[in-house]
């Protein structure tokens, strides 16, 4: 790639798509010790007061590895790239590699968005002294030449190299397109992109080894439907359509679609489903390894239903499965008859299978089952959030709902020219209809009981071997009929091969059928 941003050139034989060679092989590695940070000029664009803002020259991060022998064997190594998350478990890079010194300190060639801070980790890619095992790869661009440990039966396969830089399939200001039974693959850029489009239909068509998102649509009235999405470099779907002033539908649906393996390349805020804008949906998808997050919605009325997810958010933190994040104008959106399941992580990086992220609010979260995962439903401070009719089998915790709003969050929506709740919520006109009859609770998120999540519900949950959670202000959040019983019979593939075929029972919870329904 010319800049980090850029999805980089993939190599496959055969069948088979090579990795970089990488270091370590799996996972990351401790930063060591950090020498200069680098500048951070997303520094410039947070909700900083101008005066206390720090714009600095770009300047890439220096540091040393703890194991410097191994740092030294990258000395000289050309088209060398660091892979981390440099400050944040939500926000990963690749960086260029400037240079490693003989002492083993590494130089990156840009700066992160965050700047890099110590808590980091990171892996090198591209490097030939790290070609060790079989099916890795070192692209030499400057020579032109591809270096590979191939196994013996793989000598005499094809070589496809990705080097296309535009979407396979582009669409303009076009009205009732449909695309069916294609394959869209082997690309280092997108393979559907349509702008101002009306009446999309994209069916059994399967897309694999993209460098960038899938299928990215705005307009109105797509329909994605019976694809299989895998090894996605960006996002699986994207689908942005309604306008927000007068709260019309789009109409888009992506549905009864497999997706494993987005966000390959682009680890972070790349989902397998992204929905923003006004009245679209997500149904009856299956959805499972990736790195981050699933399905993410911003806007109104969204629906969220029939979906199944698991082992997701596997690689980051301060995550979940479904969410969104930081808007109290969100209103009208329902996440209801899904299955998330599987979705592990710890008490220190909460990884969450719905997460209503810094105060976002006006959601309902109904009718889910939530089985084998860190913590259920996590709700950042939110107003208007209701939490209603769930199962939650064998969570560590099922709903986390805090007060951030007049916690740690209170200096940052203290001043609305600063806060990106108070500029989200200033440039929609909440006080002329028809907002104001659809959401008239907005009316009053500047006055009454400011910060705090007023208006929020946990009712009626039944809690299978998992304790309630943490509710933290409890005269604004109604907490009632929630039951915790005892997890005796709670096999998670029954639970799931009864979802899949019909429904599921768990007290009065009923869930099913989800996933991807037969064409």
């Amino acid at each position: 790639p010319d800049t980090a941003d850029d999805a980089r050139t993939q190599v496959r034989v055969g069948a088979r798509e090579l990795a970089l060679a990488r270091w370590p092989d799996e996972g990351f590695a401790e930063l060591g010790e950090l020498l200069d940070g680098g500048s951070a000029p997303r520094n410039a664009e947070d909700d900083i007061p101008l005066a206390q803002r720090r714009v600095e020259p770009p300047r890439g991060a220096r540091f040393v590895p703890r194991d410097r022998a191994r740092t030294r064997g990258w000395a000289g190594a050309r088209d060398a790239w660091a892979h981390g998350y440099w400050n944040w478990d939500w926000s990963d890079e690749v960086l260029p590699i400037a240079s490693v010194a003989e002492d083993g300190e590494v130089r990156l060639a840009l700066p992160q968005r965050y700047g890099v801070a110590a808590r980091g980790r990171f892996a090198v890619l591209n490097v030939l002294a790290e070609l060790d095992r079989p099916g890795e790869c070192v692209i030499d661009a400057q020579r032109g030449e591809i270096h590979a440990w191939l196994e013996e039966s793989e000598l005499a396969s094809p070589v496809t190299l990705t080097l296309l830089d535009k979407p396979l399939l582009a669409l303009a200001s076009a009205r009732d397109v449909r695309i069916a039974d294609l394959r869209f693959a082997d690309t280092r850029a997108a393979g559907i992109v349509a702008r101002d489009v009306t009446g999309l239909r994209v069916e059994a068509c399967t897309f694999e080894g993209l460098g960038a998102s899938a299928v990215d649509v705005e307009g109105g009235r797509a329909e994605v439907a019976h694809c299989a999405f895998e090894r996605v470099g960006g996002m699986g779907v994207r689908l942005v359509g309604g306008d927000r002033a007068t709260l019309p539908p789009a109409g888009h649906v992506v549905r009864d679609s497999r997706f494993a393996r987005c966000g390959e390349l682009q680890r972070t805020y790349h989902p397998a489903i992204d929905l923003d804008g006004v009245g679209n949906s997500a149904l009856f998808n299956e959805i499972s390894d990736l790195p981050h997050i699933a399905i993410r919605y911003m806007g109104n009325e969204h629906r969220i239903a029939g979906n199944l997810v698991h082992r997701v958010v596997l690689e980051t933190g301060d995550a979940g499965a479904i969410c969104t994040g930081r808007d109290w104008t969100g209103h009208g959106n329902v996440i209801e008859g899904n299955v998330v399941h599987s979705i592990p992580g710890s008490e220190e990086r909460f990884q969450n299978a719905v997460y209503i992220d810094d105060m976002s609010s006006g959601v309902t979260v109904r009718s889910n089952l939530f089985a084998d995962c860190n913590w259920g439903v996590l709700i950042g401070g939110g107003r208007d959030v209701r939490i209603e009719d769930n199962a939650f089998v064998r969570c560590k915790k099922a709903v986390s709902y805090d007060a951030r709003g007049v916690g740690w969050m209170a200096p940052h929506i203290a001043d609305p020219a600063t806060s990106t709740l108070h500029r989200r919520l200033a440039a929609l006109p909440i006080a002329s209809e028809p907002w104001r009859s659809r959401y008239p609770s907005l009316q009053g998120y500047l006055s009454d009981r400011f910060g705090r999540p007023v208006g929020g519900v946990v009712r009626s949950n039944r809690l299978v071997g998992t304790p309630q959670g943490r509710i933290d202000d409890r005269d604004c959040v109604q907490v009632e009929d929630n039951l915790e019983v005892a997890c005796e019979s709670c096999e998670l593939d029954a639970l799931v091969r009864a979802a899949r075929s019909g429904s599921v029972e768990i007290g009065p919870v009923r869930v099913g059928p989800v996933g991807p329904r037969p064409r």
